[in-house]
């Protein structure tokens, strides 16, 4: 049985300003990965999502 092969376009560019990210839970992890996405994925701030069912962040 052949392994699968996966391409990868490493040149591809994608525009952040139309993107948004989505997270579930105001935890350490949801807010560390949204300082991430804009400090070294140059993400729009206003484009990271955030959701909170309890009514205490972190």
């Amino acid at each position: 049985m052949e392994g699968v092969k996966i391409k990868f376009n490493f040149d591809q560019t994608i525009d952040v300003e139309k993107m948004n990210a989505y997270m579930v839970g105001t935890g350490l992890a949801s807010l560390t990965a949204a300082i991430f996405l804009i400090r070294d994925g140059n993400f729009p701030g206003k484009n990271i999502h955030i959701y909170e069912q309890l009514g205490v962040i972190g």
